[in-house]
C-alpha cells in the first residue's frame, strides 16, 4: 500500500468512494457526483489544497483532503479537512493511520498549526481519539 498525492485522473474512482462516504453518513442524501468532481478538480488548482490517496494494486482504498486557510482570530494558518474516508473493510488497518499521518506531516510542512473539521455526530468519538476537541456546532437552514 502506498500513500500518494491525488491526481485529476483519480477523480472518478475518488467520486465512487465519496458517494459511499455520503451514503454511509446519511442514507437519505442524494449525492451529486458531477458537482463533487467539479469542486475537487477546481480545488486541485489551488496551491493550498492537498489530497492524498491510499492505493494498493492500482485501487484507491481511501483518501483525505484538506485546505490551508488563515485563522485571523488566532493569527495562524489552519488545515480544514473536507473528507476522510477508507473503505469499511480496511478501517482497522494501517491505511487510516497512514493517511492521517501523511496529512499531519503535510500540514505542518505548510505551516498549519491546527486541524479543523466538521463531522457527523456518530464520528465525534473517532476524531476525539485523534486529539480533536469539540469546538462548535454546525447548523443549517434550507432556503
Amino acid at each position: 500500500m502506498i500513500i500518494r498525492r491525488g491526481l485529476v485522473t483519480d477523480i472518478f474512482e475518488l467520486s465512487r468512494l465519496w458517494k459511499a462516504f455520503v451514503k454511509e453518513s446519511d442514507q437519505e442524501l442524494n449525492p451529486n457526483l458531477a458537482m463533487w468532481r467539479d469542486f475537487v478538480v477546481s480545488m486541485m488548482r489551488y496551491d493550498g489544497y492537498y489530497l492524498f490517496v491510499a492505493e494498493q494494486d492500482d485501487e484507491i482504498l481511501g483518501f483525505i483532503d484538506y485546505a490551508i486557510q488563515p485563522e485571523p482570530g488566532k493569527g495562524i494558518l489552519i488545515a480544514v479537512i473536507n473528507y476522510f474516508y477508507v473503505v469499511p473493510e480496511l478501517r482497522n488497518t494501517d491505511i487510516s493511520g497512514s493517511l492521517w499521518k501523511t496529512a499531519i506531516e503535510s500540514a505542518r510542512n505548510n505551516n498549519a498549526k491546527e486541524f479543523s473539521s466538521i463531522c457527523f455526530p456518530d464520528k465525534i468519538n473517532f476524531w476525539e481519539k485523534h486529539g480533536f476537541k469539540k469546538q462548535f456546532y454546525g447548523i443549517r437552514k434550507v432556503i
